[in-house]
């Protein structure tokens, strides 16, 4: 069929449009992609290579002349001028599928049906198939043109400055060694012989069929001997003539002699090197994809894994194998059995294993104590964000179906159908039934326990138990049970509850019982009147009433608990119902109680109170009167109080004054600008501070700072000279002076001297303890 949609017949005027020239371009290059025959001319010139205005989409890739691969026949002509074609243009394989090219003989005279001319860097053709010229050759400067013997064998070539044929040869352009030689070649490759020497394995000659990859020798062809290449012998297996034989005949006869050559069958495509067989099974060497088991494959089956280094298809773990898939994806992507790249890539059943977090591929059900939720697989992969292919090949959607994922039921629970412990999930209990719950022990609030009824075994054998003749039951408590024997029960009181009486029944005579399956067993309720715990079944059984308390024994206490009073105790005292002679009786007992341990509450925290401001009295007094100590200590030892101790003493004897205390001026502080408290010839008196040395204050454990007021005595002509009073009760005079004044100043005050006695004078004959007088040995300290 020489027409269809991919392939078609194209002529000229669909080609080049418009009637312009029909010179080669890119544009027009391709439209002859689709083109098998083609009726016209194949002009190539340097316009075809350079832009300009006639010729605005020049061919700028060489590739871009593969689009001419496709074309079988040619009726017209080819002419190529290769000036300005690219370097990378060494050969015209592009045309290497032509096989026909024919002149128009209606409108063109037979003359060079191909022309091809200036090709400086052409090195072959390669026309492999082409078999039929309908005129002749003709071929200009192509100086490095080899690989034309074919082309020459076939039919008359006009040549002008080509190269040689020996000169190729020199330079080793020559035909492959598989060649037939007298047909020559059309290329160096052994694809591109006009005609095999031996055995043809595609589009290759070969001298065996197992020297091409993908080729075996069939057997038919097989016991052919082929002939030896020697000197002797040189002739091809498609030329059955010996050297001598053809020295005798002439070229074309020789020709004439050639026989076809023997094809290779082709190995199944699945098969890298060579083979034996055209199965996939009969490859030879490494498989082109896959190998599973001796079979080589394009995809490994759905139950395998390939292994990266060989390429083998192993099988996936036994706990992919119940896997529902859909597509085409595999059961897993290693050897894993879990879910995940490197195991399952997707599972009927997983569970999530603690150490690893990986969700571990089951091939049955899940394990006891478990329970199953579902999921659709591409949901939960993506949920759990889990990678199952390294190819990246499964898409969304491609996992379908739907998996179980195991999760642990509730410690104590034993068979669930989802997590929790109530009896509409919760089938079976670990441990015990509370209401509709399982629990771990019974809630002593709420239940009781008989004689070995607590105790848990860890099989699931029964556990026989033995009851008393005065263990009770209630009616839905004894359901929990089998019996072994016959029991009779007997009622003593038949009084209902809602008439404010009371009802028991109890066991005559010792039963034994065998208490249910672990799964089965049930914790004892207390009955519905009893609040933190009880001891049995029965209202009188509990430790507290939920309501009211119903007094049967005093003195041992035993009591009943009901809903409400009965009619004939229907006085109420703390929650128990009481007759009138009771209620008369503890109501005034507890008010008494009540009232005594007030008393003693208060008393109590009174006694409490009163010690505690006591102790906080002592403290404080004493530490204020330590302090007044301290401060008294401190201040006896910079006045004359204690020399003699003026509070021993008579209040008229005078104070010792002749104690003389020496302070540094550093220590001292007064103000000179404000007004003094009194003036002499000599100098003022101010008022100022003395703050007392560190070192003096600790040796009376006194660890805060002291000041203490004292007068100052400043001496005219000279520094302040202080005499100081230690506080009000004790004054005394300290001078500074310094030896490092002028004598003419020393001596100005010693001639003052007689003015400062009479001074003295004055101060003699004042009479107050704040006031230190010098009467007899009058000494000057210091002068300035």
């Amino acid at each position: 069929m020489r027409q269809s949609n991919s392939f078609k017949d194209c002529k000229e005027e669909t080609i080049f449009l418009n009637g312009s020239l029909n010179i080669l371009q890119s544009s027009s290059l391709r439209k002859f992609k689709s083109c098998v025959y083609y009726t016209g001319g194949l002009y190539i010139s340097k316009e075809s290579f350079q832009k300009s205005s006639l010729f605005p989409d020049p061919i700028e890739n060489v590739n871009e002349l593969y689009n001419l691969l496709n074309l079988k026949s040619i009726v017209g002509y080819i002419y190529f001028d290769l000036r300005g074609a690219p370097e990378e243009l060494k050969n015209l394989t592009f045309l290497e599928n032509l096989e026909s090219v024919v002149l128009e003989v209606k409108s063109q005279s037979p003359g060079a049906v191909i022309t091809i001319m200036n090709g400086e860097h052409i090195e072959s053709f390669g026309f492999k198939s082409l078999t039929n010229i309908g005129g002749y050759v003709y071929l200009k400067n192509m100086p490095k043109l080899c690989y034309i013997t074919a082309l020459t064998k076939m039919l008359p070539v006009r040549m002008i400055d080509v190269q040689d044929e020996e000169l190729c040869a020199k330079r080793g352009h020559v035909c492959h060694s598989e060649c037939l030689p007298e047909l020559g070649c059309w290329g160096a490759e052994a694809n591109m012989c006009a005609h095999c020497c031996g055995l043809k394995a595609g589009e290759y000659c070969v001298s065996r069929c197992t020297d091409h990859p993908g080729f075996y020798e069939l057997p038919t062809s097989f016991n052919h001997s082929i002939l030896a290449k020697t000197n002797n012998n040189p002739v091809c297996r498609t030329l059955p003539l010996t050297k001598s034989d053809m020295a005798k005949m002439e070229e074309q006869a020789i020709i004439a002699s050639v026989v076809p050559s023997e094809t290779c069958a082709i190995c199944h495509p699945e098969c890298a090197q060579t083979c034996y067989g055209p199965n996939a099974n009969q490859c030879v060497g490494e498989c082109k994809h896959y190998q599973h088991g001796d079979t080589c494959l394009p995809e490994c089956p759905q139950n395998t894994y390939v292994d990266p280094q060989t390429h083998y298809c192993l099988p996936c773990n036994e706990s992919c194998s119940h896997i529902l898939t859909t597509g085409k994806n595999h059961l897993c992507s290693g050897p894993g059995n879990f879910l995940g790249l490197g195991g399952c890539e997707t599972c009927w059943t997983v569970i999530q294993d603690k150490t690893t977090n990986k969700y571990q591929c089951l091939p049955d059900d899940c394990p006891p104590k478990h329970y199953t939720e579902s999921y659709q697989t591409q949901d939960f992969i993506n949920k759990e964000n889990i990678i199952v292919s390294s190819h990246n090949q499964v898409k969304k959607g491609e996992l379908g179906g739907m998996i179980r994922v195991c999760k642990p039921c509730h410690p104590f629970c034993d068979l669930c159908t989802a997590n929790g412990t109530h009896a509409s999930i919760c089938h079976s209990c670990t441990h015990w039934w509370f209401k509709s719950e399982c629990v771990e022990v019974c809630p002593p609030a709420e239940t009781y326990s008989l004689a070995g009824s607590d105790k848990e075994s860890d099989n699931e054998e029964n556990d026989l138990i033995t009851l008393s003749n005065n263990t009770q039951f209630s009616s839905n408590q004894l359901k929990e049970f089998t019996f072994l024997s016959n029991v009779s029960a007997t009622t003593n009181a038949s009084i209902d509850a809602s008439q404010q009486e009371y009802k028991t029944s109890s066991l005559a005579a010792p039963v034994f019982l065998i208490k249910l399956k672990r799964s089965q067993r049930r914790c004892l309720l207390c009955h519905e009147q009893c609040i933190q715990g009880c001891s049995g079944p029965g209202p009188e059984d509990c430790v507290k009433c939920r309501n009211y308390q119903i007094i049967l024994d005093e003195e041992t206490n035993k009591f009943v608990c009901n809903s409400s009073c009965p009619e004939d105790r229907n006085h109420i005292f703390h929650g128990m119902c009481l007759t009138a002679e009771q209620n008369a009786r503890l109501s005034g007992q507890t008010a008494r109680e009540l009232r005594n341990r007030i008393l003693i509450a208060v008393s109590i925290s009174i006694f409490i109170i009163i010690a505690l401001v006591t102790i906080i009295l002592v403290v404080c007094l004493r530490r204020k009167a330590e302090a007044e100590k301290i401060r008294e200590q401190l201040r006896s030892a910079y006045t004359n109080l204690l020399e003699p101790d003026m509070k021993t003493q008579s209040v008229s004897r005078e104070p010792n004054m002749g104690r003389l205390e020496m302070i540094n001026q550093d220590d001292l502080s007064c103000d000179f600008n404000s007004a003094p408290l009194g003036t002499g010839s000599f100098g003022a008196v101010y008022k100022g501070v003395w703050k007392v040395p560190k070192h003096a204050l600790l040796r009376y454990n006194w660890h805060r700072g002291a000041q203490l007021d004292v007068a100052i005595k400043v001496i005219l002509n000279d520094s302040p000279e202080c005499s100081v009073t230690t506080n009000p009760s004790s004054p005394f005079e300290a001078g500074n002076s310094s030896y490092s004044e002028e004598e003419a100043k020393r001596a100005s005050v010693r001639a003052n001297i007689e003015e400062l006695l009479q001074e003295a004078k004055v101060f003699k004959n004042i009479v107050h303890f704040t006031v230190l007088c010098y009467l007899m040995n009058v000494k000057l300290l210091k002068f300035r």
